[in-house]
């Protein structure tokens, strides 16, 4: 999940300007960091929610935080940032909307 933001922050113009603007912008930082972008189209990647598989990995990423009960994404219109543990894992994400309008 957190290279999917990854791939989709390389992809998008207004994360990459909101960065630019920010005085963030530098390209080795962005890719070590796996510094990504929630576009709302994580859930068009995931299985039908009426199917088994589906409704298990929406579980398991309602249960991170990643989903809401909804099944909308939390960090929607958020540049996002994995915050890993010692181990090199991903203990948490932060993310920051940059997207006007959306909680």
């Amino acid at each position: 999940m957190v290279e999917y933001y990854h791939e989709r922050l390389l992809i998008s113009e207004a994360p990459l300007n909101y960065l630019k603007s920010r005085g963030l912008y530098h390209e080795e930082a962005i890719s070590r960091f796996h510094i990504g972008f929630a576009d709302r189209t994580l859930g068009l990647r995931l299985p039908d929610k009426n199917r088994k598989e589906g409704a298990e990995k929406r579980l398991r990423l309602s249960r991170l935080g990643i989903m809401r009960d909804s099944g909308h994404e939390h960090f929607t219109g958020s540049v996002t940032l994995p915050i890993l543990t010692v181990d090199g894992c991903v203990g948490e994400i932060y993310g920051r909307k940059i997207t006007k309008g959306l909680t």
